[in-house]
């Protein structure tokens, strides 16, 4: 049941994004969970319009890293704005994804 619905969300994403005719997709990981048991997979897409501006608005970011877990039948979206995915930050960002842990309630 978690694979149909893992799926279904990372095609939604796909398709959301494979409309813009200015972003393209740079980069596809899967996510494995250090803590945890489930699916996950963060997708990296470019806005190409954005990728040459030196100075963006605070709030306008070129690389938009977004994604899905699927754990226990739980969905937790991923979404990770940049303007550098080579940052430290980033990569922080990237780690503390593949270190949720499932809580039991």
């Amino acid at each position: 049941m978690d694979e149909m619905l893992f799926n279904e969300l990372m095609q939604e994403i796909h398709d959301r994004h494979s409309k813009s005719k200015s972003e393209r997709k740079v980069e596809s990981r899967p996510i494995n969970l250090i803590f945890s048991t489930g699916l996950g997979h963060l997708l990296t897409y470019v806005d190409d319009s954005l990728k040459p501006i030196k100075n963006l608005a605070k709030d306008e970011f070129a690389y938009v890293s977004t994604g899905v877990l699927v754990i226990d039948g739980k969905v937790i979206t991923l979404t990770i704005l940049s303007n550098d995915p080579g940052t430290s930050n980033y990569a922080k960002a990237v780690a503390a994804i593949h270190t949720i842990v499932k809580k039991d309630s």
